[in-house]
């Protein structure tokens, strides 16, 4: 969808909220025209200037050293589940497998955080797929060893000292909210969203 000069004339009417989403997510969305309203209109209300700068950047192709600023940001920034600092921050794909009699359901999820976090986290959706995932035949023993092997090696990809494909695509994907955060100043620690990643898949024997 893209935003054209007609919606100029709304902008004053839009919750801070909206005027924030639409800095940080419009994008290539945005007419040259609505991002110098937006502009001004972030500057009438007194929000964050860095709003108008990701808007700003947003509208053109994030070039590779841009990228690179950000991810370097981003895995140096303090863990969000442990608040350390002292190694950089990784992204795993876990899963977890759990049975009910004739039902087996998968649930895999993403986590950010530092290699001590990860692993406490993979030890835990490992051992949730040991504990409830067997209790189904046939899929809840074939489902619970796919999801084991997955985690050990979501796991022993984290351990590297290269980011993970999901770290490249976390940025990716949530670029315009990560580039506010770095121009506002905001040190690590802040709380990162990945609940829009999360899938969950039923299988019924």
């Amino acid at each position: 969808m893209t935003y054209g000069p007609e919606i100029i004339e709304h902008l004053p009417k839009l919750r801070d909220e909206d005027i924030q989403a639409m800095a940080l997510h419009g994008g290539s969305s945005l007419s040259p025209e609505v991002i110098e309203a937006l502009k001004v209109e972030i500057a009438r209300r007194g929000l964050p200037r860095s709003l108008a700068e990701v808007a700003d950047a947003l509208n053109r192709p994030i070039n590779a050293p841009q990228l690179k600023e950000v991810l370097d940001w981003v895995r140096k920034s303090n863990c969000p589940l442990c608040g350390g600092k002292e190694d950089p921050l990784n992204v795993i794909s876990l899963k977890k497998v759990k049975s009910i009699i004739a039902y087996t359901s998968t649930k895999a999820y993403m986590v950010l955080g530092c290699p001590a976090c990860i692993a406490l986290h993979a030890e835990k959706a490992t051992e949730s797929c040991l504990v409830f995932g067997w209790w189904a035949i046939p899929f809840g023993p074939i489902l619970t060893l796919m999801a084991i092997a997955s985690n050990f090696k979501a796991l022993k990809a984290a351990m590297n000292s290269e980011p993970t494909q999901y770290f490249l695509a976390y940025v990716e994907q949530n670029i315009g909210p990560l580039i506010h955060a770095m121009k506002s100043g905001k040190v690590g620690g802040q709380k990162f969203i990945l609940d829009p990643w999360e899938k969950k898949r039923g299988l019924v024997s």
